[in-house]
């Protein structure tokens, strides 16, 4: 069993047939898949994988599998070709990090939300270079006590978006080998959007990781290394923008519908 002492992950995540059934109902059935990173030289690697499909196709859950926060009900999920449950909690959260659209914060200050959950203490600069990545970093920077600054009870005293950063800023910190990002950024403005976006496509950080990219912003879609589209629990195209565009099936179909631009869920 892989434990803290192990080396990190090369962050090759596998789909082995696996599905997910819920009171007798097969939520999830995922034939045999590389989501994230193939055995390729690394130049080669899918750095970045889009998963996109209409609500309730189970793309949350596929996020959530991932995080070993549910088990598959037959098949497996494989992280450099080991069993998820072959590692330990604390290893597995060392090196994945995950943002959902609703993150949880603590009732502590902002330096303590974004180091939340390390071994080491980070130095105040490795806080700020974070924040810095997530689009926190200018409203935390006008506050009077600033990084100081007490979020409020789950982070009450913050907009979404203000939410959205500081736990962006809490995963970067980390340096995961696997980032999910499962509609982390829906509430962010534009600006940290695209912050965000040259993050994930144009920072030299981009081949040190594989990012699973759940979004409702097709424009952060379109330059992905992979997209999946996911409908009914089931993988039913996959490829690049260019790819899916041209074969005119369900993404196209999606990209096409009125206010498609803007919303792929």
């Amino acid at each position: 069993m892989a434990s803290s002492g192990s080396p990190a992950p090369c962050g090759r995540l596998c789909l082995s047939q696996a599905s997910l059934a819920w009171l007798g109902a097969t939520l999830l059935l995922l034939a045999d898949c590389v989501l994230l990173r193939p055995a390729l030289p690394r130049i080669f690697s899918l750095l970045v994988t889009a998963l996109v499909g209409p609500n309730g196709s189970g793309k949350s859950t596929v996020a959530a599998l991932l995080q070993n926060l549910y088990q598959p009900t037959g098949g497996q999920l494989l992280l450099d070709g080991k069993p998820l449950p072959q590692y330990e909690h604390h290893y597995l959260h060392q090196w994945v990090a995950a943002v959902g659209q609703e993150p949880q914060l603590f009732g502590r200050s902002f330096q303590e939300n974004i180091a939340y959950g390390l071994i080491q203490k980070p130095t105040m600069e490795k806080v700020i270079a974070a924040a810095m990545k997530a689009g926190a970093h200018s409203f935390i920077s006008e506050l009077p006590q600033g990084y100081d600054t007490e979020v409020g009870e789950a982070g009450n005293q913050l907009s979404g978006g203000q939410r959205q950063a500081v736990a962006l800023a809490r995963a970067l910190i980390r340096n995961p080998y696997v980032l999910i990002l499962d509609d982390a950024t829906s509430a962010l403005d534009a600006n940290s959007q695209l912050r965000v976006e040259q993050l994930l496509y144009e920072s030299p950080e981009r081949y040190s990781r594989s990012v699973l990219l759940i979004t409702q912003r097709l424009s952060s879609v379109e330059q992905a290394d992979h997209i999946l589209f996911l409908d009914g629990g089931t993988i039913c195209e996959a490829g690049t923008h260019q790819q899916l565009m041209k074969n005119k099936g369900r993404y196209w179909a999606m990209v096409q519908a009125p206010g498609g631009s803007g919303a792929p869920e």
